[in-house]
């Protein structure tokens, strides 16, 4: 038997609770769905859910060179940019896209655009507001595909002085104070069979810095479920048609072989094929520490004086703290390190009953 053969079998045995539940589970559950196959209802329910519409928002924004410098030209078209500079493009503009996605629609798309100052405090709490209209915009008839828009412009330095006017009149730092483009979305019409009627506003938030400000826009669309119940003929799965009575059948074969197998011991693992088993793998994991040769009567003296170690990785260790190599003997069975007038030996296990002496000779020659 080989090594893989014994291991397998080794992890049978020591798993064969495991293995007989997971049988008997499957005997179970092929059990179960071969009779449901055969007594489901003639119809049943099935609730799905189905997507309406899905919104799509967007901001876009930039800022015209309005003042000599040494880097851009006057008249030059900064967009989407990180940052914007304050002195020669003072002034952000873009617009306010709003579309969806529906399989159809036909929808009235009502925008409006405003300049928002307001002081959040740390718990989301708004202190104070103060709102400024940009400009509105209304589409009719607008179709899942279509967009709509809405401009907007501000002048980002007028803005910074009006927020430090307010917050040096009530007294208080710019901290916690919030400059914004805010636009409601209001959709109303049919959409994909459903009444829709909806609001929801999106920011496009402005930050000023040190002679710098960015507009960053948090525009996040918005998907519209619904969950619609039909009646359906109830037909049998194929896992239930055909792979109960598989499942049924593998449990009974499973059940039925683990049964003969431990009648005959096959499921068994002896303590000398597990010593086996423990020696392949130091073999294999010591195997740059050994050598396979024939020592001379010589060399490794008479076999009372030898020093014998308890397994292969402790005579890995002598060879390491000798400086030496670990010698494989075929011949004598077992493994040496000679060390001066010392010799160290570790035998391999004793073959478990069945075994073929000479199968690890053989498979180590045909490696």
């Amino acid at each position: 038997m080989t090594d893989a053969e014994l291991r397998a079998r080794r992890l049978l045995a020591d798993n064969l609770a495991v293995v007989a539940l997971v049988v008997l589970v499957v005997a179970g559950a092929g059990a179960f769905l071969t009779y449901d196959a055969h007594l489901a209802d003639e119809t049943t329910t099935e609730t799905e859910t189905v997507v309406v519409y899905e919104t799509v928002p967007a901001f876009t924004h930039g800022a015209t060179v309005r003042r000599e410098n040494p880097v851009f030209e006057v008249g030059t078209r900064l967009e989407e940019r990180g940052q914007y500079y304050t002195r020669i493009a003072p002034v952000v503009d873009g617009e306010f896209r709003f579309t969806y996605v529906a399989d159809d629609g036909d929808t009235t798309v009502r925008l409006a655009a405003d300049r928002v100052i307001r002081a959040v405090a740390e718990d989301g709490t708004v202190l104070w507001e103060q709102r400024r209209a940009l400009d509105t915009a209304e589409a009719t008839g607008l179709a899942p595909g279509e967009t709509a828009t809405v401009p907007y412009r501000v002048n980002v330095s007028e803005l910074q002085s009006r927020v430090d006017n307010v917050t040096e009149a009530l007294g208080t730092g710019g901290s916690g104070v919030e400059t914004v483009v805010a636009v409601e979305v209001r959709m109303t019409g049919t959409v994909g069979g459903e009444r829709v009627n909806t609001t929801r506003t999106h920011d496009l938030e402005l930050s000023a810095g040190d002679g710098t400000y960015s507009a960053t826009g948090n525009a996040s669309g918005t998907t519209e479920r619904r969950e619609r119940v039909r009646t359906v003929p109830a037909e049998a799965g194929p896992l239930a048609a055909t792979g109960g009575p598989v499942l049924l059948a593998l449990g009974l074969l499973g059940g039925g072989a683990l049964a003969v197998g431990r009648r005959r011991g096959l499921v068994e693992v002896s303590d000398a094929e597990r010593a086996r088993l423990a020696f392949a793998g130091e073999r294999a994991e010591f195997d740059e520490w050994i050598t396979a040769a024939e020592l001379p009567d010589s060399a490794v003296g008479d076999p009372a004086d030898h020093i014998r170690v308890a397994d292969l990785e402790g005579l890995v260790d002598v060879a390491i703290d000798t400086d030496g190599r670990v010698i494989e003997d075929e011949s004598r069975g077992g493994f040496f390190v000679v060390s001066g007038d010392r010799t160290y030996r570790y035998d391999r296990p004793a073959p478990a009953d069945g075994d073929d002496p000479l199968e690890p000779a053989i498979r180590r020659v045909e490696d």
